[in-house]
C-alpha cells in the first residue's frame, strides 16, 4: 500500500472563521512564538515502545517543518508552568493563561493512540491571545507512517495561519551516481524518504 493510500484523514468540522493570522510575502520583524508541548496518549500506552517512537518522531518533524519556514520561534519547554498531568487538548480543559503569561501567541496541543498497528492522531492549533480554536483535525496512519502524518499536520497548520499550503509532503527529483552510474531518486524536502527511480 502506498504511503498516500496508508495516510487518511478524518475532519472533525472544527474551524474558526478564516482569518488570516500570519501574512506571508511581506516584511516581518519577528517570528510568531510557539508553544509545541509534549504529545498525549492513553495511560496505557504511555510505556508502548511504538507508540514512544511515533511520538518523538511527529513530534520533532512538527518542530523542523514550521522552523524551516522562519515564521515562527517555538518557546522553550522550560517555560511552560502547564500541568501536563492535569490538562487535556480541547477546549475548557486548559487554560489560555499558562500560555499568555509566558509569551505563546500560538498553541499546538496533540493527541496520539494506537488501534492495532493504526495511529490516531488528533491535532489542535489554538489562537492564544484570542482564547479561540484555530482548526481540530483528526488523522489516522499507518504506524510507519507517522513521519508522513506529522507533515500533513504542519501543512494544515500552514494553511490555516497563512492561507497558503504547506509544501511538507513535497517530494523533491534529483540525479545522483550512488551505484557508479547516474540514476534518479527521489526524496522527501527535508532529504529523508530517498527512494531509487532508474
Amino acid at each position: 500500500m502506498s504511503i498516500l493510500a496508508a495516510l487518511m484523514f478524518i475532519s472533525t468540522a472544527s474551524y474558526a472563521d478564516e482569518k488570516l493570522y500570519i501574512a506571508v510575502g511581506t516584511a516581518r520583524t519577528k517570528r510568531s512564538i510557539v508553544a509545541l508541548p509534549e504529545i498525549k496518549s492513553n495511560l496505557a500506552l504511555q510505556s508502548n515502545v511504538s507508540i514512544v517512537q511515533a511520538k518523538q518522531t511527529i513530534h520533532k518533524t512538527i518542530n523542523l517543518d514550521l522552523d524551516f519556514m522562519d515564521l515562527f520561534r517555538f518557546l522553550s519547554p522550560a517555560a511552560f508552568i502547564e500541568d501536563p498531568k492535569s490538562t487535556g487538548i480541547v477546549l475548557d480543559s486548559f487554560k489560555f493563561s499558562d500560555w499568555s503569561s509566558v509569551g505563546a501567541e500560538f498553541l499546538i496541543k496533540t493527541e496520539l493512540n494506537l488501534d492495532g498497528n493504526t495511529l490516531t492522531f488528533q491535532g489542535h492549533l489554538y489562537d492564544v491571545l484570542g482564547q479561540k480554536q484555530i482548526f481540530a483535525k483528526k488523522y489516522l496512519a499507518a504506524l510507519s507512517d507517522a513521519k508522513t502524518l506529522a507533515h500533513s499536520f504542519a501543512n494544515d497548520i500552514m494553511f490555516f495561519l497563512t492561507g497558503k499550503p504547506g509544501i511538507f509532503l513535497t517530494k523533491i527529483a534529483m540525479s545522483c551516481d550512488l551505484t557508479g552510474k547516474k540514476e534518479i531518486y527521489i526524496m522527501d524536502f527535508d532529504g529523508g524518504g530517498i527512494k531509487q527511480i532508474t
